[in-house]
């Protein structure tokens, strides 16, 4: 709906009323209405209004100003770590160089006196991050060097058990409008099947664009990509120890990793009803996702 203000001519009317009059009851509404609009800002069609909106809403609503003020700064920090590796990657593309320039540029930008001790989370306002744990933080070996940025949730505190880090990906260089979009669309998709009675255990990660061309990704933990196990499997075969196409249309490979996560219980016996649920669960999300990426295309 956000996206519909484009098309209007004129500030007072009934969706902007209506968009704000929900932010303003309820604030995880307007957490995401914040980015929606800041993320157009620099649009040349719709800046003007969005930024009126925004004035609006934030006039209105001083208590979370702060909040989005510590989200915004974290915002900054990361676009000057990557401004910082534009300027190095204009000299040299060496991963390792990148990796030392991140990790210098990270300490300068959060050590000592930050705001990013007991923050809310840009990706999701319903958690709140501790402190951020450089020693976890990383830059990612891809074309766009993405940072990975780890902060310790501020339920350990509270003892709660089973709590992850709160991790997540800064990018620069994609429009994840795009993604965001995409994400959406799924999720509309995954509350119809489970109306349906469907439970198809889609994992949809959490997407928000802070500008035109950057944003930050949700990190799903606990997970492999398909890729990592290909190569995996083939070292520890001694067989492929790099991926080549025979790897990864090699036979029985998920399997073989499934059984290896799923296939023994702590006593070190086989555990069949692990491993059946295990192949149920992941037969059933294949196939939600297959029939959702061929409806998209």
């Amino acid at each position: 709906m956000a996206q519909a203000l484009k098309h209007e001519c004129y500030l007072h009317s009934s969706l902007v009323e209506f968009l704000l009059e929900r932010a303003l009851n309820n604030q995880h509404i307007g957490h995401h209405l914040f980015w929606e609009l800041r993320a157009e800002m620099n649009s040349p069609f719709a800046g003007l209004l969005f930024g009126l909106v925004l004035e609006a809403y934030l006039s209105a609503a001083p208590e979370h100003l702060k909040i989005l003020e510590h989200q915004y700064t974290l915002v900054e920090k990361c676009k000057t770590t990557r401004s910082a590796l534009s300027a190095l990657e204009m000299v040299s593309r060496s991963y390792d160089q990148a990796k030392i320039r991140f990790e210098k540029s990270s300490l300068a930008q959060f050590a000592g006196n930050h705001p990013f001790t007991n923050f809310v989370s840009p990706l999701n306002p319903s958690i709140r991050c501790h402190r951020i744990k450089l020693e976890q933080c990383r830059l990612m070996n891809s074309k766009m060097r993405p940072q990975m940025l780890a902060f310790q949730n501020v339920d350990l505190k509270l003892a709660y058990e089973n709590v992850e880090d709160v991790v997540l990906m800064y990018k620069r260089g994609d429009d994840l409008r795009q993604d965001r979009l995409t994400l959406q669309l799924l999720k509309v998709m995954d509350l119809l099947w489970k109306d349906a009675g469907l439970d198809l255990r889609l994992n949809i990660y959490r997407v928000v664009s802070t500008d035109v061309g950057e944003g930050f990704i949700e990190v799903v933990q606990s997970a492999e990509t398909l890729c990592r196990i290909q190569m995996t499997r083939g070292m520890a075969e001694k067989t492929e120890p790099k991926l080549t196409p025979p790897a990864a249309f090699r036979k029985g490979l998920l399997l073989a990793w499934l059984k290896g996560h799923n296939g023994q219980n702590g006593a070190g016996e086989t555990d069949n009803e692990a491993m059946r649920r295990a192949q149920w669960e992941f037969t059933r999300s294949c196939a939600a996702y297959s029939v959702a990426t061929y409806v998209l295309v």
